[in-house]
């Protein structure tokens, strides 16, 4: 079987001073396509031709989708992409200039995964959000973090949630780890969710497995907007089983982190800045306590942001 690959490397991890707090870094967006999601979908998309699928169909908030089309054009599959209305152009000029049919659907992002699931026959819809494939792809982030720590991960992973694909990843990636013996400890997951878009955390905060759909509100943070995540339970119990921690953060302490963290050099998707802003709120509340080690994933890249934004903050100066 052939690979389908676009150069994955493993990304680095810097280590910085977040107004005034050391934290380290895993730098995701140095991926093919800036995001996380291309070890997912390289994996996914393998499999694909090796079934000698030519024709398949994903819903995304855009790096899921822009992921999608590139692995697909990579193995000569057709590719449609379903996303909400609202999408980040950035994203979608990505998706349309691999070759993918590119749906914008209005509606939420719920409603675009139904969209992507009704196609005809001869088309496979992927559902990254719980493809097995695409699972077995992002747990490599967990193999890469052992690795480049000497096989003593930080005591904390701070990451967006959204659908749960991450954070699931990281988890079920350091128990077997642990399990093989190749770790001593696993760390601590702090998922962090948008308040715009928070049912996680709403279900996390009520101490329930029972994740009830929202209604989104506006925010920076649209990879993470996901109303009706199809993994909610499972991802509260390995959260609560791995001693993590699920939180959320407004537009305002993500937009504040996001332009810090763009002072230090680190031009990050907007989604991204929900874990710092995350983590720097867990510090100072001394749910992550002094002297412990935090790596935050930055999972996009910051020139995906929505335009609007950027043209803000150059009027503004910064």
């Amino acid at each position: 079987m052939q690979n389908v690959s676009l150069g994955e490397v493993m990304t680095p991890i810097r280590n910085v001073h977040f107004r005034g707090w050391r934290v380290s870094l895993k730098l995701e967006y140095v991926l093919p396509t800036g995001s996380y999601k291309d070890r997912g979908i390289a994996v996914c998309m393998t499999h694909l031709k090796a079934l000698g699928v030519k024709k398949i169909s994903e819903d995304s908030s855009g790096n899921a989708g822009a992921s999608t089309a590139a692995y697909a054009a990579a193995a000569g599959i057709q590719a449609g992409i379903y996303v909400p209305e609202g999408t980040s152009p950035a994203k979608l000029g990505q998706i349309a200039v691999y070759g993918a049919e590119l749906n914008e659907v209005a509606g939420t992002r719920s409603v675009s995964a139904k969209r992507a699931q009704d196609v005809p026959e001869g088309c496979r819809y992927i559902g990254h959000s719980w493809n097995p494939f695409f699972a077995c792809g992002i747990k490599t982030i967990a193999y890469e973090i052992a690795e480049q720590t000497n096989w003593s991960p930080p005591d904390w992973i701070a990451t967006p949630l959204g659908g749960g694909s991450l954070v699931l990843g990281l988890i079920d990636g350091f128990e077997e780890l642990l399990s093989a013996g190749y770790i001593q400890k696993s760390p601590r997951i702090l998922a962090v969710q948008s308040e715009a878009c928070a049912p996680i955390y709403r279900a996390w905060i009520r101490d329930s497995y029972d994740v009830k759909p929202v209604t989104p509100q506006s925010t920076y943070a649209e990879g993470v907007a996901l109303p009706s995540p199809a993994r909610g339970s499972q991802i509260l119990e390995s959260i609560r089983r791995n001693n993590g921690i699920v939180a959320a953060v407004n537009d305002e302490d993500l937009l504040s982190s996001w332009k810090n963290m763009a002072h230090l050099g680190y031009l990050i998707e907007p989604t991204s800045a929900v874990a710092v802003a995350g983590a720097w709120q867990a510090r100072q509340r001394n749910q992550i306590g002094q002297g412990e080690d935090v790596l935050i994933v930055l999972t996009g890249n910051g020139l995906k942001t929505k335009p609007a934004l950027l043209e803000g903050m150059i009027s503004s100066k910064l």
